[in-house]
């Protein structure tokens, strides 16, 4: 896989360190107009990405994507463990994270949609387990076709 490039304005964690890929991860169709393309989880009260071992094909999805006329938006999200305005702040660190990374890959600012929180709402496993709140500690690049 192609290295990963550390800047100053992000945190990135090294390949060897990231986790197993969430099934969420996979492309799938969520209401017609939009595709979730990429996932990427964190450690607890962290905004360092964790990128997935298939990275590079996921980046070129969203190449196609936009090539296609669609936008990137980015999604963060955080397990349920924490006081509610910490949850609001890493859940929107990690999009903002993931929206700069995107950024630093060389995706164009006019491509990407204003990064988003959805705080602990949409959980993709029990926040009761740690194996669950591990997967609910991630952001998401999803393409949409706007109007």
């Amino acid at each position: 896989t192609a290295a990963l490039a550390m800047t100053s304005a992000l945190s990135v964690a090294s390949p060897s360190t990231a986790q197993p890929v969430t099934p969420v991860e996979a492309e799938i169709p969520r209401d017609g107009v939009t595709q979730l393309v990429l996932t990427v989880s964190f450690d607890s009260r962290s905004a360092a990405i964790q990128p997935p071992q298939d990275v590079a094909d996921r980046l070129q999805v969203l190449r196609e994507g936009v090539s296609a006329g669609q936008k990137i938006l980015v999604l963060g999200h955080s397990d349920a463990v924490g006081a509610r305005d910490r949850i609001a702040i890493v859940s929107l660190e990690r999009a903002q994270a993931l929206r700069g990374w995107l950024l630093a890959k060389g995706f164009a600012e006019d491509a990407l949609l204003p990064a988003e929180s959805r705080e602990d709402r949409e959980p993709v496993a029990d926040n009761r387990r740690a194996s669950g709140r591990a997967q609910n500690r991630r952001a998401e690049a999803l393409l949409i076709s706007l109007p």
